[in-house]
């Protein structure tokens, strides 16, 4: 499967424009009241700020059934997340935990369709800040959805269920390569990335995502690994002519069973 972004549908655009952000005050403990919309509903979790004035934090994103938000790269459709910090701390990072690819009537999205939470780092911690979150939410149609969150940011103490909540969406990231689960190959025929790719013993399915371009995102299933080596071929069909595919900086993430890498590779 390969997909691009499209330009956003004028219905949605004039619903971008017709929402105006919530401001939704910060509880003691630093986790939000929850913001709804048609589709779900959204809020934050933040820790309190470490010595070096970095904070861990969450976008807790629940979409109602039927519904899906969407990765960094969303597919044929969408809107990726967006999120800037502003007043008493920098936003120096998002993750994104594994995606799966999805279907909406005649889409292929990556995304979400239950429940996620985005780790969201921040730095430079020295009093309250407000986090601005706009993630796309859809089912017939794709709803854009915005909130403002305000952080105190006092550093009051966790309780432990939020310091439970960064730890699971934590365990959901993809990981770096290992010795047991690795690309060893990418190689670029045509239209065609292949990967050769090390798996765990007893693997009995695969999964690549790659994104190339910004804006472009494929996906493909590989065949049954035979012992601990697994081949994925991605049909790259779409991509643009410029730039060559050797100038590009490709990403791979790899499902294996239950676990997933994510790392970049360079096509011989």
């Amino acid at each position: 499967m390969q997909a691009k972004k499209r330009p956003i549908h004028a219905m949605v655009l004039a619903l971008v424009f017709s929402t105006l952000p919530l401001m939704i005050p910060a509880a003691r403990a630093e986790t939000t009241a929850w913001v709804d919309n048609e589709g779900g509903r959204m809020r934050v979790i933040a820790l309190p700020p470490e010595a070096d004035g970095t904070v861990r934090a969450l976008l807790q994103i629940e979409p109602k059934p039927g519904w899906i938000t969407y990765w960094r790269e969303p597919g044929e459709s969408g809107i990726p997340p967006q999120v800037s910090v502003s007043g008493g701390a920098a936003l120096q990072g998002l993750a994104y935990p594994v995606p799966k690819v999805l279907s909406l009537g005649n889409l292929r999205d990556i995304g979400y369709d239950s429940a996620v939470s985005l780790p969201v780092m921040l730095e430079k911690a020295s009093g309250p800040a407000t986090l601005d979150a706009f993630i796309g939410i859809c089912n017939r149609i794709c709803i854009p959805f915005q909130a403002q969150f305000a952080l105190g940011l006092t550093g009051s103490p966790a309780l432990p269920g939020e310091e439970a909540a960064i730890g699971a969406a934590t365990a959901l990231l993809p990981r770096q390569s290992s010795a047991d689960l690795t690309i060893n190959a990418a190689s670029i025929t045509g239209e065609t990335m292949t990967l050769d790719v090390t798996v765990p013993p007893g693997t009995t399915a695969t999964e690549a995502i790659v994104t190339g371009p910004p804006g472009y995102v494929f996906s493909a299933r590989g065949r049954k690994p035979s012992g601990n080596r697994a081949v994925i071929a991605v049909s790259l069909t779409g991509l643009p002519a410029k730039p060559a595919p050797a100038a590009i900086q490709w990403q791979a993430l790899i499902k294996a069973g239950n676990r997933a890498i994510e790392m970049p590779v360079t096509p011989e």
